[in-house]
């Protein structure tokens, strides 16, 4: 599959990348006695290639109009003719794979019989003569390597900055949804695609915590959050601004839900089970007199390829390791405080930080944990 020594830094790092996930793919064969891998949904994709993008499409948990076959001597592209010209040449140049194809009036579903017939073939989509066993698939993704890291980090500070810019900029008078216009178009001149974009203002925040933009106008305060996804991964971030000093009220739930983030993460970073996660977070949501806060909202989200790599529910036994990355998201009432982290081995980094950005520093069992805090711009009269 020629050599790697001789590519260009950025191309090299991507093929080592790619070359580490079919030694992976081949150990996985090796365990479960089959004979190739059959990936077809985009985000299985996008982790396979190292970041290459099979579709512009925004829901990565669906098929690509291609498909990759993982054997543990090979990888192969099944294309039609239309779809294998672009791939090719600004995905997958030179990180290794063959190319089986088909001309575009003929489809996929020929090809990808003829080449699982008489094999033993785990797929990530369902689909004839296969086993599907995505479930099994995704676990060999949550880990992330050293340079999905890099690419993650990159995409938080990134996103944290659209984000930011986004809510510094919004207006009295502003509808949510020219608000998420204005962070939709930063994310994607950053080359981010918008997954999620979610604004809430006035007394709707209160109803439906994080929600899609509607007509509403900004008055008093806006919260504004999105996961954008950029060579496959996935980031989260959440932002609150008031136009005025915000009363007590929002203040108290503001602060009670960024001192649970902060210990969602500081418990996270100690390679706990989401579980006793949740244990700790319930008991200072209790402390602060909003026991049954937790119940009515999702805390947050398991990341990766996926804005929804794994569930974050009470009770679950899964160990968050290293080099995994999690958004917590806790709220009280209205008031919401997430970011994306990516965890280390009894450490943290948050990937979406807080710049040019008020922070509230928190003390967790002696350690300062910087939270964003609420930005208050000067009281605006709506525009004429």
């Amino acid at each position: 599959m020629g050599n790697a020594a001789t590519l260009p830094d950025a191309v090299r790092q991507r093929r080592e990348e790619v070359d580490q996930k079919h030694r992976l793919v081949a150990e996985f064969l090796s365990q479960h006695q089959l004979d190739a891998v059959l990936l077809r949904r985009l985000d299985s994709i996008a982790w396979f290639t190292a970041g290459g993008d099979a579709a512009a499409g925004i829901c990565a948990a669906e098929p690509a109009p291609l498909a990759l076959f993982i054997a543990p001597e090979s990888r192969t592209v099944l294309a039609t003719n239309d779809q294998a010209v672009r791939f090719f040449e600004e995905e997958i140049s030179q990180l290794g794979f063959q190319l089986k194809e088909r001309r575009w009036y003929e489809g996929l579903d020929g090809l990808l019989a003829d080449i699982c017939r008489g094999r033993r073939v785990a797929a990530d989509w369902p689909t004839p003569g296969t086993q599907e066993r995505f479930a099994e698939l995704r676990e060999l993704r949550l880990e992330l390597a050293q340079t999905e890291q890099r690419r993650l980090i990159q995409l938080g500070f990134d996103l944290a900055h659209a984000l930011e810019a986004t809510c510094r900029n919004t207006v009295v008078g502003d509808t949510e949804c020219e608000v998420a216009g204005q962070l939709t178009h930063r994310l994607i001149r950053h080359g981010i695609t918008p997954v999620r974009v979610l604004v809430t203002a006035e007394e709707r925040s209160a109803l439906f915590r994080l929600a899609p933009p509607k007509g509403n106008r900004v008055q008093h305060r806006v919260t504004v959050a999105a996961v954008g996804r950029r060579f496959g991964l996935c980031a989260y971030a959440c932002r609150t601004v008031c136009f005025g000093q915000p009363n007590d009220g929002f203040l108290q739930r503001y602060r009670a839900a960024a001192m649970v983030a902060a210990a969602m993460i500081f418990q996270s970073s100690l390679n706990k089970t989401i579980g006793t996660v949740f244990q700790v977070a319930q008991r200072i949501y209790e402390k602060n007199g909003f026991a049954n806060e937790w119940v009515l909202a999702r805390q947050g989200m398991g990341l990766g390829y996926s804005p929804d790599e794994f569930s974050l529910r009470p009770g679950e036994q899964r160990i968050l390791g290293p080099n995994m990355a999690v958004a917590w998201s806790p709220s009280v009432g209205d008031a919401v405080c997430g970011d994306t982290v990516l965890l280390g081995r009894q450490s943290y980094r948050v990937v979406t930080p807080a710049r040019h950005w008020p922070v509230l520093p928190i003390s967790v069992a002696g350690n300062i944990i910087e939270r964003p805090d609420v930005l208050i711009q000067p009281a605006e009269a709506p525009p004429d």
